[in-house]
């Protein structure tokens, strides 16, 4: 099925993490409004069982580079997916999954 449309908008968000010495990147997933004749949208409209966000990294990024993930204040446990293989300067895909997110019971109109 194609979906072109999604009730879904991801973006950045700036948070200041006291205590943290590390970088800190938050996201925040909201729900954008109503679909537009769009069985796909709809179904998407239901709710968010899972999340997978992949990134461009530069150099050396592996399973040890995420500290900790939260979703609406819960830590949760992420499946990171990096190269095994990587070259300073270049640029790698690298992705962060979270699953069964229902199981969490949080409210999904603006997860962060």
């Amino acid at each position: 099925m194609d979906c072109s449309e999604s009730p879904w908008e991801l973006s950045g968000v700036t948070r200041m993490v006291r205590g943290v010495s590390s970088n800190t990147f938050c996201l925040q997933l909201r729900r954008q409004g109503i679909c537009e004749a769009s069985p796909c949208c709809d179904l998407l409209s239901n709710g968010i069982d899972s999340l997978s966000v992949s990134v461009a990294s530069m150099g050396r990024c592996n399973v040890t580079s995420v500290l900790r993930v939260f979703i609406g204040g819960r830590q949760v446990r992420p499946f990171v997916n990096y190269p095994l293989q990587y070259s300073d300067g270049v640029p790698s895909d690298v992705g962060l999954s979270i699953y069964d997110m229902s199981t969490l019971g949080l409210n999904d109109d603006n997860l962060e």
